[in-house]
């Protein structure tokens, strides 16, 4: 998802064959790069995914014939985050969020709602959580206000000051904790604003 690039994995399977599998973004045809990489290795799939079988001795010549493959290929631009709506902090009530996880399961062609909320306080300096790469984030708007999580963000909010504004595109979760339930944000992107 950071590099926007394929990855083909293979293992050995202790004999003459090492088999593997592919994953790729939006915009990249694993198929037809495996084609391309032929005959060094052989196998199927589709688009976004596939399965291969190569001898280990060609490991290094299927390695190269691949990135050739997709070196000669216009790359995808960069996907955009898509939005589905602005709201409000209090627009996503725990009802409303109880609600939104109804819809579930989340998938490639049914993904997981993202909200944007334009113009948030920062109620206090980001706190690093877990291993320090993580970030809390207390955030307001309107009298309302909300705890947001940015996993492995904290190196793009450590320079954000208590009352800093900032837009935050996210995802609302339902945090239930010692028979309480609230709503969270899960930060997926955000702009510091003047």
């Amino acid at each position: 998802d950071q590099t926007g690039l394929p990855v083909f994995l293979w293992g050995g399977t202790g004999g003459d064959i090492a088999r593997g599998s592919a994953r790729g973004p939006e915009g990249w045809d694993l198929a037809s790069l495996l084609i391309k990489a032929s005959p060094h290795l052989k196998g199927g799939g589709h688009a976004r995914a596939a399965g291969f079988e190569l001898d280990p001795k060609e490991a290094q010549a299927a390695a190269d014939a691949l990135e050739n493959a997709a070196s000669s290929l216009t790359p995808p631009p960069p996907a955009g985050l898509a939005i589905d709506t602005e709201v409000r902090p209090g627009d996503l009530t725990a009802r409303v969020v109880q609600d939104l996880e109804g819809l579930r399961p989340w998938g490639e062609t049914f993904p997981e709602p993202r909200f944007l909320c334009c113009g948030m306080h920062l109620m206090q300096a980001p706190r690093g959580i877990g291993d320090g790469t993580h970030a809390e984030l207390q955030l307001e708007k309107d009298g309302e206000g909300v705890r947001a999580l940015a996993w492995r963000m904290m190196d793009r909010v450590s320079n954000l000051a208590e009352g800093s504004k900032i837009d935050v595109v996210f995802h609302p979760t339902i945090n239930r904790f010692r028979g309480k339930t609230s709503v969270e944000w899960t930060i997926e992107d955000l702009r510091a604003i003047d």
